[in-house]
């Protein structure tokens, strides 16, 4: 009688009438208390009702009963397992393994409990159990895949990846771990075929969407990303790695604000997760917050005292705030951890480059095996060796590893993608637009209003005005814009931009022309430390090119033109680990270098022939000759009164959290004369590829024999 009431309910059970079946185990239950059957099936149906506490009570009670009984051990277990009781899932998973050891999905269940914990070795261990008892359970190679994935086993993560896809070529969740697999490994062309693949498959997987959007931000595509990562998001708005992702690409778009924002919703949602804290220390540093920085940055060491990323980063943040004491005691930290870490000896050699000891700091680095260490690593290491036997004197050996590091920068997967042509065709457009007559097309300029218009400063880069720069941020009356994209924001906003630049500027409303000026102050107030007070300086040295649109929103503007010999620019930036975007891209090679600069200053000089400009130059040589004067001669320009503080500018420099530029180490140095004509010294590397400037340091006044 019993038994036919319990196959009854198993039957309503099964077709999902589930009040009917619960009914019925009562039922069998109110005849016999005993019957661990009847117990166990109520107990799961208790638990798909959500009736946690209840389910392990009468589960409880049914392995009491029937010590031996394996199916009520693992619904208990799976019961325990949803509850986060991960030590009483472990012990009923342990339990069933014991009484059928050749239950695959127990030793499955128990893998993931284990992983759970972290006990990522024991996991692994439980599910080799599994797949040797099913071999071709793609479950069990999936899991198996994974444990060995967060061991570091990369390879044989790899080969059970594989099989569980062979078995189950439809898995998109196997696509999806197996590309974040190629993406910890830096394939992110191959991780983002993966991520795809899973993707086609199951469109929802919201981490797929945030991953695929990390690697085409390594790629370099920052709107496939943005897009991505806004669908990862549209799908789980709470999934703190999409919000990190998000935050990383914002970052790289110079968008700090909002990557701030990100990077703080991701790590709201997820206090644990480190990374998010470690990128945000970056953006925060990226506006000068040294303060907030260092914070986050010990907010996720407080997560992982050992987590060398978050040690480097850190010592890294030290060394380019110029604090080199605090830096010291970072890397001393973390070669303890690793003594042989490519970017901790990096930072050290950096360190004793500084110091003066450029022999200890080449025996360092020369002793890393760049083969073999990551390529980002590869490629800072290539550059600091060229720069130490550049201070060395040893013009070829520094030559030599420019080429290489240049070498290893193009080919680098994000900057590999990047279009040199684009900066080269804009320069262009802007150049075939640019006439008198063009001009006076162009409609009216509405007046500024109370605000004053800034003071733009620019000349091709490392022309010497992050050194010019600081002596004048060292004035108390002198606000310095760094480098920061403020004119790129109001390039941004003109109508049907960037098809339709430089021709929209003559097409410009009033109200057009006072839209772009809001951008380009809102943008210009984000950055600036010390607030919008006081004489503004726009230092951005490609903005060379952009002088017909800074005359077209700030007509009266004063500007201030850098000039340094063009083969010691030239040589220079060959020589610069530049952040690469498609103007910086052009720089990989003498000889591309030197065709940038001529169309640059091709621009330039038709721009002073065609617009009224309120300019004043200054000469990277004569200022390092005589300092005091030639600034004077800037000051009396800029309608601005000496201060003695301009004469320690390095101890000003030297408290800023952040120099923008790649000369933060050098500007808070005394003036030195050491670059002053440098490509004498490389005559013979430089052969013919500079020729083509020739004409331009003869007009500039320039000797070239």
């Amino acid at each position: 009688m019993a038994k036919d009431i319990l196959a009854e309910a198993v039957q309503h059970h099964e077709a999902g009438n589930l009040k009917k079946a619960e009914r019925l185990y009562k039922n069998v239950l109110k005849a016999n208390p005993r019957n661990s059957v009847a117990l166990n099936l109520l107990g799961v149906l208790n638990y798909q009702g959500g009736r946690h506490s209840k389910a392990i009570q009468l589960l409880g009670k049914a392995v009491a009963i029937s010590p031996d009984y394996a199916f009520a051990h693992f619904n208990l277990g799976n019961v325990y397992k949803y509850r986060g009781k991960l030590l009483d899932a472990e012990a009923a998973f342990k339990k069933v393994v014991a009484l059928t050891p050749g239950d695959a999905g127990a030793q499955g269940n128990l893998g993931i409990v284990l992983q759970e914990q972290g006990r990522y070795e024991d996991a692994a261990g439980a599910f080799e159990k599994a797949v040797a008892i099913e071999p071709n359970n793609p479950e069990a190679q999936f899991n198996l895949a994974n444990a060995l994935l967060f061991l570091g086993r990369e390879d044989a993560a790899k080969e059970a990846f594989h099989k569980a896809l062979q078995l189950r070529p439809d898995y998109a969740e196997a696509h999806a771990n197996l590309g974040n697999l190629h993406s910890g490994q830096g394939d992110h062309e191959q991780a983002m075929a993966s991520f795809k693949q899973a993707l086609a498959l199951n469109p929802e997987l919201a981490e797929a969407h945030a991953n695929l959007g990390f690697v085409q931000k390594e790629l370099g595509d920052f709107d496939a990303a943005l897009e991505t990562l806004d669908t990862a998001l549209r799908l789980n708005p709470d999934l703190a790695e999409a919000h990190n992702n998000m935050g990383s690409v914002l970052k790289s778009l110079h968008r700090f604000d909002e990557a701030v924002a990100a990077f703080r919703r991701a790590t709201k949602i997820r206090p644990d997760l480190a990374e998010a804290h470690t990128n945000l220390a970056n953006a925060l540093f990226q506006q000068e917050d040294l303060d907030g920085a260092v914070a986050a940055l010990d907010a996720a060491l407080a997560l992982d005292p050992d987590d060398l990323d978050t040690v480097r980063t850190l010592a890294s943040l030290w060394e380019r705030a110029n604090r080199l004491d605090q830096a010291r005691e970072v890397i001393a930290r973390g070669l303890n951890l690793a003594p042989e870490d490519d970017e901790l000896n990096l930072l050290v050699a950096k360190c004793e480059r500084r110091d003066g000891d450029i022999p200890a700091a080449i025996v360092r680095l020369e002793k890393l095996d760049r083969t073999g260490a990551p390529e980002r690593s590869a490629l800072n290491i290539s550059y600091e060796l060229g720069r130490l036997y550049d201070q060395q004197g040893e013009s070829k050996a520094a030559h030599d590893y420019f080429v290489e590091a240049n070498q290893r920068s193009r080919d680098y997967p994000a900057h590999a993608k990047v279009n040199k042509n684009l900066f080269l065709d804009m320069i262009a457009s802007v150049d075939a637009a640019l006439s008198k007559s063009w001009i006076e097309s162009w409609g009216e300029t509405p007046a500024l209003g109370e605000r004053a218009a800034p003071v733009f400063f620019f000349g091709f880069p490392r022309s010497g005005t992050t050194l010019i720069d600081q002596v004048l941020a060292a004035h108390p009356d002198i606000n310095i814009l760094d480098e920061q994209p403020a004119i790129d924001a109001a390039l941004g906003r003109v109508p049907g931009f960037p098809e339709s630049y430089p021709s929209a500027l003559a097409d410009l409303t009033v109200a057009e022309i006072e839209q772009l000026r809001a951008g380009y102050f809102e943008t210009a107030d984000g950055f600036l430390n010390g607030g919008s007070g006081g004489l503004m300086i726009d230092k951005m040295p490609l903005n060379i090119v952009h002088v017909a649109m800074i005359w077209r929103l700030f007509p009266h503007a004063k500007m201030i033109f850098a000039l340094r010999h063009p083969f010691d620019v030239c040589l220079s930036c060959f020589m610069q680990n530049f952040e690469i975007g498609p103007a910086m891209a052009n720089f990989f090679s003498l000889e591309d270098s030197a065709n940038l600069y001529g169309k640059a200053m091709a621009l330039w000089q038709k721009s002073t022939e065609v617009l009224p400009l309120d300019c004043h130059t200054v000469k990277y040589e004569d200022f390092v000759d005589d300092f005091e004067s030639e600034t004077r001669a800037l000051l009396k320009f800029l309608g601005v009164e000496w201060h003695e503080s301009m004469l320690d500018y390095t101890e000003h420099a030297k408290k800023r959290a952040r120099i923008a530029t790649v000369s933060y180490d050098q500007v808070v140095e005394p003036i030195y004369q050491r670059s002053q004509y440098r490509w004498k010294r490389y005559r013979n590397e430089i052969g013919t590829s500079l020729d083509g400037l020739k004409p331009w340091a003869k007009k500039f006044g320039y000797d070239v024999s």
